[in-house]
């Protein structure tokens, strides 16, 4: 996957965007749904902040890692 180097900053945007919204350390396991599941958007883990910002800018972590 390439990733324009001008779309960083947008993907620490995404990441920024999140304060607020993403409450809750929540490690429980969830089964989600493919592809773009998702646990609620108050609950998370370190992990799920990265993947949401990445698909701020269109890059499903979820997917890319399915298919390899």
């Amino acid at each position: 996957v390439q990733i324009q180097a001008n779309t960083n900053l947008a993907i620490a945007d995404g990441a920024r965007q999140q304060i607020g919204g993403t409450l809750f350390y929540d490690p429980a396991y969830m089964q989600l749904t493919y592809p773009g599941g998702d646990v609620p958007q108050e609950r998370g883990v370190c992990s799920d902040v990265v993947i949401r910002a990445l698909r701020s800018q269109k890059v499903d972590l979820q997917k890319l890692v399915h298919e390899d």
